[in-house]
């Protein structure tokens, strides 16, 4: 099996992946950022949110809110993660890795952990 070393984010270079991990229909791994680019956390930080939030929102749903009070909800949970709408569109299909011997894969249902993991469906 190939270890995936590298994470793209639309076809741009963005962390190392260190600590591979898979398990059907998952893998999971590390990210480990360039020292040197601050922007990268704080952008790492921002999926994270936005993984939390696709959380948030299937808990949402469960709690028998009217629609109302859901997207009121909704709305003040957006604006406590400091995200937009349209930074809920940061884990759809813009990620890619890449493996020890240089061919890529696009990767799916990617979410970002606090302790800068990640998993995603293989």
């Amino acid at each position: 099996m190939e270890i995936p070393i590298k994470l793209y984010f639309k076809k741009k270079y963005v962390a190392k992946l260190k600590n591979y991990y898979y398990e059907t229909p998952f893998a999971s791994s590390n990210v480990v950022f360039d020292r040197k680019k601050i922007f990268d956390e704080i952008f790492f930080n921002k999926l994270v949110n936005v993984s939390y939030m696709k959380n948030y929102d299937l808990e949402l749903e469960n709690l028998g809110l009217s629609e109302i009070e859901e997207e009121k909800n909704w709305n003040s949970k957006l604006i406590e993660l400091w995200l937009s709408i349209e930074d809920l569109d940061l884990d759809n299909d813009l990620w890619w890795i890449e493996f020890e011997n240089g061919t890529y894969q696009e990767i799916y249902s990617i979410t970002f952990y606090k302790n800068f993991s990640i998993e995603w469906r293989m």
